[in-house]
This record gives C-alpha cells, sequence and structure tokens, in this order.
C-alpha cells in the first residue's frame, strides 16, 4: 500500500480563507 501525505498549515492554524485554499497541487482534485 503506498500513501501520500501533504499538510500545510500556517502560523495561527489556519489552512484556508473561507471555503478555499491558497494552492493548488496537481492531482489534489477529481
Amino acid at each position: 500500500m503506498k500513501l501520500s501525505l501533504m499538510v500545510a498549515i500556517s502560523k495561527n492554524g489556519v489552512i484556508g480563507n473561507g471555503p478555499d485554499i491558497p494552492w493548488s497541487a496537481k492531482g489534489e482534485q477529481l
């Protein structure tokens, strides 16, 4: 089994702005 995990978080503990995230990664969305 191959498992990949990427975590990104700001210094104040948030991961986005409302329903949006401030980045995109190839293959992250179906």
